[in-house]
């Protein structure tokens, strides 16, 4: 990617690992614009279902407002845990098997 000039510089204390970089670049360069809209795109639990993740190759999903799994205010840390492995295990099931975050 070009540098511009007028963009702050990110100064990190983390080392670049050229490895690392190769293997995103490669990523990123081998997505559909599709799978990229779907990676920078963050639905809230009440507005996707696991299905959806894999279809749309969702990046990440958020919880927030007042969501909860199968709309149960009082949802056990069990259920917390299987709708957060459902969106995990169907993020692996696309072409690109990049994990939801």
């Amino acid at each position: 990617m070009p540098t511009l000039s007028d963009w702050p510089k990110v100064r990190s204390s983390f080392v670049r690992n050229p490895v690392d970089e190769w293997r995103v670049a490669r990523m990123v360069a081998d997505m559909t614009l599709a799978e990229k809209v779907g990676q920078m795109t963050q639905p809230e639990i009440a507005a996707i279902t696991p299905d959806e993740v894999r279809q749309y190759g969702i990046g990440s999903v958020l919880n927030g407002g007042g969501s909860w799994p199968n709309a149960d205010k009082h949802a056990a840390p069990g259920e917390w845990l299987a709708l957060a492995d459902a969106y995990w295990s169907a993020s692996k099931s696309t072409r690109t098997k990049i994990p939801v975050i």
